[in-house]
């Protein structure tokens, strides 16, 4: 098992985390130990044995009691959704934006603080492997703890390095002008920004801030500014759903002779409305499901 493309395993093995797939609204992700007591994976449609699917094929039906289930491959997505919370996650319409915007590719090097529930981490961490590298602080120690624990069972300790400080103090260590981007999950984001830019490369660094109130956002910003970033601009993923509706209306439609006419200019047509129906999209008025607001800059010496 591995949250990395090329160290992918064909069948479920001892020690794997495997992701449990029962329906469209229920999945689980199980740690298959041996050792730590707990011998089955208990669903809807009964017992699994531990035993009995290891040596099954990743990605092929399970055979249950009273139905069947999915073995999946863990994947940075897949355990967004089904992760345990330590804290408030980030999920995937803003993620998949923080990614693109800091410009994250193989070999690069990030920071992140603070780590939170790691969602963002395991989604960094398959982008920059093999070759880069993510440093994540977390001031909380029994989270940062409880993560280490969770990148060495997921495969994921040559790229993560999980770290216990308060970047309001501390900043980013010995990382100074190494970090390609950062990204700042913080209550105050606007106090890490002296320290972001001096951990930034300074060659065209990239740095983003999550935050949920647009208060939060004028402050870093206003700090971005003061410490000399360019190409400031914040973003807000929302999902618009369009419903598909039939509607009907009623459409005049001329002969040819009144169509090279003034009748209907004169209002004396001959041929009367007709209705129409026809497939469109609405869209809503309004739009909920606001997460935060995402900031993102750029620091050239």
């Amino acid at each position: 098992m591995s949250f990395f493309n090329q160290n992918r395993k064909d069948t479920v093995a001892a020690g794997d985390v495997i992701i449990v797939y029962i329906d469209f609204t229920t999945m689980l992700a199980v740690h298959v130990d041996l050792s730590a007591g707990k011998t089955a994976i208990h669903t809807k449609y009964g017992a699994i044995p531990f035993q009995s699917i290891i040596g099954h094929r990743y990605g092929t039906k399970f055979r249950c009691k009273n139905g069947y289930v999915q073995l999946l491959q863990p994947t940075p997505e897949l355990w967004t959704k089904t992760m345990p919370f330590r804290t408030q996650i980030l999920y995937l319409p803003d993620i998949s934006m923080i990614l693109m915007q800091l410009d994250l590719k193989p070999g690069s090097v990030v920071g992140e603080s603070g780590t939170g529930s790691g969602s963002l981490s395991h989604a960094i961490a398959r982008t920059v492997a093999p070759h880069g590298h993510l440093f994540t602080f977390d001031y909380h120690e029994l989270r940062v703890l409880q993560f280490q624990k969770e990148i060495n069972s997921h495969g994921l300790a040559s790229v993560v390095t999980a770290q216990h400080s308060d970047v309001y103090k501390d900043g980013y260590g010995t990382l100074d002008g190494v970090l390609d981007a950062i990204l700042l999950d913080l209550p105050c984001p606007w106090f890490a920004v002296p320290h972001a830019k001096k951990a930034l490369k300074k060659s065209g660094g990239r740095l983003g801030s999550f935050s949920p109130c647009i208060e939060q956002v004028q402050r870093t910003c206003k700090e971005l500014k003061a410490h000399g970033f360019k190409d400031i601009v914040t973003l807000e993923c929302l999902m618009r759903p369009l419903e598909v509706k039939t509607l009907t209306m009623n459409c005049w439609i001329p002969t040819q002779a009144e169509a090279n006419t003034d009748e209907r200019r004169d209002n004396k047509l001959k041929t009367p409305f007709s209705q129409v129906s026809f497939p469109t999209a609405i869209v809503p008025w309004e739009v909920p499901g606001h997460s935060g607001f995402l900031t993102f800059a750029s620091f050239y010496s």
